[in-house]
């Protein structure tokens, strides 16, 4: 009877020991879930940190923004987006009298239309001088260029020049041609491209014949804008023969522009153009510093 007791109460008991175990177990969950809560808690909380500390600094370069002079926002891309067309007239000159009788005229004309996918540009300039009645300078330069901009900074083109420099002997020289280009550096304050492809070229030296010819061309551009009122430029194009690789042109250009009010600036450049091939009695190289006050149209100014 004894024994039977035992056996009855162990029996009873069991139950008891099993809900121990399960609330053990739960528990244990139970702190694991609380653990892992934690955990995530702590990392919201250095996210949310984080968060904060890139909302305050958006909030101060919006502060600077809104607070920066308009003469350094008025030449953004934003700028010239919202006004396509910039248009610009350049005019310089010198007169002498006296043992040396003298005079040198320059004028330009310049559009320069740009979106967010196409870039025209039209550009027509003339010089004309004497010295001691000796023409001096005598060329007439239209240019128009086209750009259609790709992905990862290129750039398709189309371009076409007309060129007459009566003291290098050239009646005319016409190039017509695509190409494609990369900007290098493209930003505000910065452009740096190259660009080429073949060109027909139709030119007639003084007293030969018209001659056409397919060549290939190479050019490149460099504007840096380095102060709000300030900037260098840079340019240089080069035309090789493809069917007679001594017949080739180059030209370099650049200079600096600085703002005298706010839709006047004064231009210095220098121009060297060299001709392997000149016509008769015609040096291979030129060079030809120019000065010009120039008034802006257009959100540029």
């Amino acid at each position: 009877m004894k024994y039977f007791a035992a056996i009855l109460f162990i029996v009873s008991a069991l139950p008891l020991a099993a809900q121990s175990v399960d609330a053990d177990d739960e528990v244990s969950r139970l702190r694991a879930e609380l653990d892992a809560a934690r955990r995530q808690n702590a990392q919201l909380a250095a996210d949310h940190a984080l968060a904060c500390r890139q909302i305050d600094s958006l909030r101060q370069e919006v502060a600077a923004l809104q607070g920066a002079p308009a003469t350094v926002t008025t030449g953004s891309a934003t700028a010239r987006l919202n006004q396509p067309w910039q248009s610009e007239v350049a005019a310089g000159g010198n007169y002498a009298t006296g043992n040396v009788n003298a005079y040198r005229v320059n004028l330009g004309v310049k559009a320069v239309r740009e979106t967010v996918s196409d870039h025209l540009a039209l550009d027509l300039a003339g010089e004309y001088g004497r010295n001691s009645g000796q023409l001096d300078a005598e060329r007439l330069l239209a240019v128009a260029n086209y750009r259609h901009n790709l992905a990862d900074h290129w750039y398709w083109l189309a371009n076409y020049s007309f060129l007459h420099d009566g003291v290098s002997g050239l009646d005319f020289r016409s190039t017509l041609g695509p190409g494609a280009g990369y900007y290098f550096i493209k930003s505000d304050a910065v452009t740096l491209l190259f660009e080429g492809g073949p060109a027909y070229v139709w030119e007639r030296n003084e007293g030969g014949p018209s001659t056409s010819s397919i060549r290939g061309r190479l050019a490149q551009e460099f504007n840096w804008q380095f102060t709000p009122t300030a900037k260098l430029f840079e340019r240089c194009e080069f035309l090789d023969n493809l069917q007679s690789t001594d017949n080739w042109v180059g030209t370099l250009e650049g200079g600096i522009e600085t703002a005298i009010t706010k839709t006047i600036s004064l231009r210095l450049s220098g121009r060297y153009q060299y001709n392997n091939e000149p016509a008769d009695d015609r040096r291979r190289g030129d060079f030809t510093a120019l000065g010009a006050l120039v008034y802006k149209f257009g959100e540029n100014k």
